[in-house]
């Protein structure tokens, strides 16, 4: 029966940083050799990437708020 139940969790969790540092922190990533698995782009209303901390998680960092992202989808 458990076969029957689809997956609960999520797939990445999700960090807000302005504008201002995001190109630092994307250079501190590279220059650390962190996995990256989505590389910076545009989305939404905000730049973003996505990178694998060192349990595998994947996290990401984006520039705009969730309300900000929230507007694109309504």
């Amino acid at each position: 029966m458990a076969d029957q139940c689809p997956q609960i969790g999520v797939d990445h969790v999700a960090f807000f940083i302005d504008e201002q540092h995001f190109w630092e922190a994307v250079q501190h990533l590279k220059a650390n050799h962190v996995p990256i698995v989505r590389e910076p782009t545009q989305r939404g209303r905000g730049l973003s990437v996505n990178f694998l901390d060192p349990d595998g998680t994947q996290l990401e960092l984006h520039t705009s708020t969730l309300a900000e992202r929230m507007k694109v989808w309504k």
